[in-house]
């Protein structure tokens, strides 16, 4: 094959793919196809394992885990919430119960279940923490959520 033959099959495939799969799998599809990109051969079961672990990462569906928190007034909460063996974490959130009376002080994942504080993670994500403080004198909740994908 030559060069200029495999850079045109690689944009084909990529182009394919994403047309097939939706635009959000262009930068899967640019990822799985770098054996091209390096100007070595690639047989048809290696091509055939990259397609199906492509069709795997874009089929998986998410999950979402949420934990509740419940404080008094004029207090500072935090509350952790994970993902279950063999998921990370993509995102998360905080959902205030009252959010004229209450804010977020913080919302971050969590790296082997503890918040990242300015140093470099060393592992996927693996949940996500959330802390509010309540201004009134009235006891209210608040929900946090991690959405996690198999690893």
């Amino acid at each position: 094959m030559t060069r200029q033959f495999k850079t045109h099959f690689k944009h084909f495939m990529i182009g394919s793919l994403a047309a097939a799969l939706g635009a959000s799998a262009f930068a899967i599809a640019a990822v799985a196809f770098t054996d091209f990109t390096a100007g070595t051969t690639i047989s048809s079961t290696e091509m055939n394992t990259k397609l199906n672990a492509l069709k795997t990462a874009v089929n998986a569906t998410p999950i979402t885990v949420t934990a509740q928190s419940t404080f008094f007034g004029n207090t500072f909460n935090v509350a952790t919430v994970s993902c279950p063996a063999g998921y990370y974490a993509t995102g998360g959130g905080i959902d205030l119960g009252n959010v004229m009376t209450m804010y977020v002080t913080s919302s971050a994942p969590t790296y082997a279940g503890i918040r990242l504080l300015g140093s470099a993670p060393t592992s996927a994500p693996d949940g996500w923490q959330a802390s509010a403080f309540n201004t009134t004198t009235t006891l209210y909740n608040f929900t946090i959520a991690v959405i996690c994908m198999p690893s």
